[in-house]
């Protein structure tokens, strides 16, 4: 019996793509525990970063207006 060469040559990638496979495996499983990883941090401090951007505004908010109201008494002193 003859020699089939693409037999051969489809065994050889079978086996090629075998390695490659399981790599690549590898990488997306890591890529989607690292996604999970993000989603987690966000899931935990996502809606507190909207308490505490708020919280910064009322501050930066309570500080022009006490800086107005300083100003605008030391201007009837200079008077």
């Amino acid at each position: 019996m003859s020699k089939n060469s693409f037999k051969e040559l489809e065994s050889l990638i079978i086996n090629d793509r075998g390695t490659h496979s399981e790599v690549t495996k590898q990488n997306v499983q890591s890529n989607i525990i690292f996604i999970k990883f993000l989603g987690d941090i966000f899931e935990l401090y996502g809606p507190n970063v909207v308490k505490v951007l708020q919280s910064i505004s009322h501050v930066n908010n309570n500080s022009v207006k006490q800086n107005d109201t300083n100003s605008s008494t030391n201007n009837t002193f200079d008077l």
